[in-house]
């Protein structure tokens, strides 16, 4: 994941995606899952400013998809993009688990 995102343009697309507010549904197992998101076309507008998709944007797309970060829907004609909201919060746990550790070898170098 990390590898993924240290790539500034798949970092750009994953930040776009974060970004957008869609209507949610909780399932009867309690997990929340978006019912929509931004289109790839719509992806393609916020970073080129034009909605051609390009093979470029599909291609950082099917990395940021491949590492578990993104999930594809096709609606139709459109393919709806969103966050993997578990993987989302797996990255967050461990980068609020690796705070401490860090802090504390820092202060261990201060002393």
């Amino acid at each position: 994941m990390f590898k993924c995102l240290g790539e500034p343009t798949r970092l750009e697309i994953f930040e776009i995606l974060r970004s957008c507010c869609s209507d949610v549904v909780i399932s009867e197992d309690g997990q929340v899952r978006s019912l929509g998101g931004p289109s790839v076309g719509d992806v393609c507008c916020r970073l080129t400013g034009t909605a051609h998709v390009s093979s470029t944007i599909s291609f950082h797309l099917a990395k940021l998809r491949n590492a578990g970060l993104v999930t594809m829907e096709r609606r139709g004609r459109q393919i709806i993009c969103s966050l993997n909201q578990t993987m989302v919060a797996k990255l967050a746990a461990f980068l609020g688990s690796a705070t401490p550790a860090i802090m504390h070898t820092e202060e261990a170098r201060s002393e």
